[in-house]
């Protein structure tokens, strides 16, 4: 019986509790509590302890009322002694004080009457509670490095394909090349390891992308089971007739039914398993068994049994057959060619779609593979909608144009795979143009045409955005007129072929045969050259609305305009980044249009359109632009004539503004002149700052830029802003020409009445800007200096000057300011101290990590102290 049974009057029947008031003998149960994780005491009338199960506390508590610690608790003890009066037991959870800290405990007492004594049980809940918590963060840790684990060998997996696609191509030329007869033979060798590493890569990646079960992609399609088994069977057919073995299939039904589930992973089983039953069989016959168990209204439960004659599994063998990377021969005798990767992947893959498999196998005679699955009948699915399809056809009509013949857009992020693809495309007299990755390629779109390219050769796994979406953008948004062959090393299903139909011409698998490319090439080039009609030059408009709502206004627009309407969010970052627009339209009545791309696009003029409708046709049309500009409309259909009225004013606009810029740069250069002064008289007045400030400019630039690496906050991308705040960073220390030479320079330390004199150095210098240039001027180096002189003597723990602010709540830039600020004062001698060792430097700057310094800007600071170090060698004072 459990201890809390025993004693939870809850649990207990009464005849079971009057067993207890016949005595309690010690002796009896005493091995038994002393066994028990939690305390257990008896007490007399006044809880002095009489027995306690833990030796440890003998000594330490003598009374129950000093465990429950009497004197915090005084009202929940009396109100637990009177229930015991009352009922003759208390049992519950309980909240005490003990000391400063709340306790969680369990507490079950219990009177004898019979020998006047208390049975006492505590249970420590607040330990429980840890230990649960410390088992729920061990769990989430668990399946956090599983889900790395898998994203690790996924991309491992495909990273390998490019090595080998250099691999495969660096043959190919090769074999171009003059061979002699062993030569050829090593050329071959080559070829067959390369296939086999192909091989390997393509299991490794299947096995961790069958791991994820949960998919929320429906990758379901209707296919015949038959069609599937038949298309199987061809791939061994040659290895099958060449060992002499009979191929067989026995069904209890007739098996040529349409199902609705994953092709794919139906397609994936057969061929593991089959191919194992192929290369273990060296004589005798394979049979696929086929038998349907249940026949229900939506699904068929079908059992499959893969059976041969081959060399049979020994019984201890049976337990790893399923495991990754296991084989059941001694690993270090190869017999046949294998990884140990097929069975575990046809496990996850048949319990991921909620079947099971097992086997039967005896050693020297066979061996049979069961799997059963619940498969889904095909029902006749739903159509796109009509106008749907009107509406995808009409905007996505192309022009026949002339297609340039001899240029190939190559989008890949690889410049060795870039090199051999443009050698193997020169042996058909094809020239191509490089693009690192997807930006880059639509702006090479941008600068040449929708209809420069012959082809476009697209990688699909590439940094930022992947091929796919680049594709899709180029296609649909931007009008791109050339075919695009996806370059993939992962699986090309069915579901990313039907997904991607409308953008990607075709498919080529990574590792890509030379042959096969230029074969592939040569036919898409042949198919699309046609007639030439150039594309008039017109105004891109970025319409972010719903294409079936908008249907008349977008009629409109299409007259006067190349208009981009999208209302995905993701399209819209990647055209609003790369293209340049005549204007962003935001549909205001639409709830789903997306306005944030557009507010962080400062270069496009935005407008925002808005409108009553009536009878399924817009009225009333209004349009505002971001700077207040409004201008109202009677007809919707002349909505394009008044954009292009807006756009002409804003090109006009944007020439006086440039022209105005080219004054504003002028001024630039003068007041920089001013800041060199201001920067001189600091040095001038500071016998310590001379260099210093130079070395400053330097640092801040290099922790800008590594700032910007890490964290991609966009801040600071621009290399202008970087050199601004860099030159802003020198007259951090200007306020220090309003503090007296005799604490400036003093050599010794500071006294307390001189340090608060020093300290304001900052409000000084932020006064001089202030008063100086704030009301002649609004200027960006100004804007920063002065924050950079106010507060780069500010503490991340708010324990800085001059304004005590803490956490985010002081600028980054003054963040980075402390941080190196402190670096130059310690690794260079001054007038009160000698220069202290780099790495102390360094030790001393990461203790102060969440204290003075921002554990952001600290590790940024890591990262770049090789290059702070050179600095501060190149201009030492």
């Amino acid at each position: 019986m459990e201890l809390l049974d025993f004693l939870n009057p809850f649990k207990r029947r009464k005849k079971e509790y009057l067993s207890l008031e016949t005595g309690l003998n010690i002796n009896v149960v005493q091995g038994f509590f002393e066994k028990i994780e939690d305390i257990v005491c008896i007490t007399d009338n006044n809880y002095e302890i009489v027995y306690i199960n833990k030796k440890e506390l003998k000594e330490t508590y003598s009374s129950l009322l000093q465990i429950i610690d009497y004197k915090n608790n005084k009202e929940l003890l009396e109100e637990i002694d009177k229930q015991i009066q009352d009922e003759g037991f208390f049992s519950d959870n309980i909240e005490i004080m003990q000391g400063q800290e709340k306790t969680c405990m369990y507490i079950s007492m219990y009177y004898v009457q019979n020998i006047q004594k208390y049975l006492v049980y505590i249970k420590d809940t607040n330990k429980y509670i840890e230990k649960e918590t410390r088992l729920k963060e061990e769990l989430s840790k668990s399946n956090d490095e599983l889900r790395n684990k898998d994203l690790f060998v996924a991309n491992l997996s495909h990273e390998i394909k490019t090595p080998i696609n250099i691999i495969v191509a660096m043959i190919y030329f090769l074999k171009s090349t003059s061979l002699d007869e062993k030569q050829n033979q090593y050329v071959k060798k080559l070829e067959e390891a390369a296939g086999l590493l192909t091989e390997l890569t393509n299991n490794i990646l299947n096995v961790t992308k069958s791991n994820k079960v949960t998919n929320l992609i429906n990758t379901k399609e209707v296919f015949s089971l038959k069609t599937v088994i038949d298309k199987v069977y061809m791939m061994f057919k040659e290895e099958i007739e060449k060992k002499g073995i009979q191929w067989s299939i026995e069904s209890n039904f007739n098996y040529d039914i349409e199902l609705y589930e994953d092709k794919t992973k139906i397609e994936q089983i057969f061929i593991n398993l089959i191919s194992n039953a192929v290369k273990y069989t060296d004589k005798g016959y394979i049979e696929l068994g086929i038998s349907k168990t249940k026949d229900n209204i939506d699904s068929y439960l079908i059992r499959f049994c893969v059976k041969d004659t081959g060399r049979g599994i020994k019984r201890e063998d049976t337990v790893k057959i399923f495991k990754e990377f296991e084989q059941v021969n001694d690993p270090t005798i190869k017999e046949k060619e294998g990884f140990g990767l097929g069975l575990p992947l046809v496990k996850k893959i048949i319990e991921s779609m909620g079947g099971k498999i097992w086997l039967e196998s005896s050693y020297g005679l066979g061996t049979k593979f069961f799997f059963e699955l619940e498969l889904a009948k095909s029902t006749q699915k739903d159509m796109l909608s009509v106008r749907n399809e009107v509406v995808n056809n009409n905007f996505s009509k192309r022009e026949t144009i002339k297609i340039n013949s001899n240029k190939v857009l190559l989008v890949d992020d690889n410049k060795t795979i870039n090199e051999i693809t443009s050698q193997i495309l020169s042996e058909i007299n094809l020239e191509c143009d490089i693009a690192d990755n997807g930006m880059e390629a639509i702006k090479k779109i941008e600068e040449n045409g929708t209809d420069y390219y012959a082809v476009i050769l697209m990688d699909i796994h590439m940094p930022k955005y992947n091929g796919y979406d680049i594709s899709r953008i180029m296609k649909t948004e931007l009008g791109v007129q050339s075919p695009i062959v996806a370059l993939t090393a992962t699986n090309i299903t069915e579901k990313v072929i039907e997904d991607n139909k409308n953008y990607i011409h075709s498919y080529i698998q990574k590792p890509v045969k030379p042959e096969d490319l230029k074969n592939i090439v040569q036919g898409i080039i042949g198919e699309n050259c046609t007639s030439e009609n150039e594309n008039k030059k017109r105004e891109t408009i970025l319409f972010i609305a719903d294409k079936i709502r908008n249907w008349e206004l977008l009629e409109s627009l299409n007259n006067n305009f190349n208009v981009i309407c999208t209302l995905n969010t993701k399209d819209i970052n990647i055209i609003v980044e790369t293209k340049k627009l005549g204007a962003i339209l935001i549909d205001k009545t639409d709830e789903n249009a997306k306005e944030e791309a557009a507010y962080n696009s400062k270069e496009n003029l935005v407008l925002f359109l808005d409108y009553k409708v009536n009878n399924q046709k817009q009225e009333d049309v209004t349009i505002t632009s971001t700077d207040g500009y409004i201008r109202r409309i009677d007809n919707a259909k002349t909505i394009g004539l008044v954009l292009t009225d807006i756009i002409e004013k804003k090109d006009k606009e944007e020439n006086i503004e440039n022209t105005i810029q080219g004054y504003n740069n002028e001024i630039s250069d003068i007041y920089k002149f001013l800041y060199e002064s201001l920067v001189n008289l600091t040095s001038v007045r500071s016998k310590e700052t001379g260099a210093h400030l130079k070395r400053t400019q330097e640092y801040m630039k290099v922790m800008l830029e590594e700032f910007e690496k890490s964290f991609n906050t966009g801040e600071f991308e621009q290399q202008k802003t970087i050199e601004d705040i860099g030159v802003a960073a020198t007259l951090h220390d200007i306020g220090k020409v309003g503090i007296p030479d005799e604490i400036l320079n003093k050599p010794g330390k500071l006294t307390d009445e001189e340090y608060e004199k020093m300290k304001q150095h900052t409000v000084i210098g932020h006064q001089i800007l202030e008063n100086t240039y704030s009301d002649k001027i609004s200027n960006d180096i100004l804007e920063y200096a002065k924050e950079i002189t106010l507060h780069h003597h500010e503490k991340y723990d708010g324990t800085g000057y001059p304004d005590g602010l803490k956490g985010d709540k002081i600028d980054i830039i003054s963040r980075i300011m402390a941080v190196i600020d402190v670096y130059d004062a310690l690794v260079n001698d001054r007038v009160y101290k000698k220069a202290m060792p780099y790495s102390e430097v360094e030790d001393y700057i990461i203790s102060q990590s969440g204290k003075a310094f921002d554990p952001k800007i600290v590790n940024i600071f890591i990262n770049s102290k090789e290059k702070l170090k050179a600095i501060n060698e190149q201009y030492k004072e």
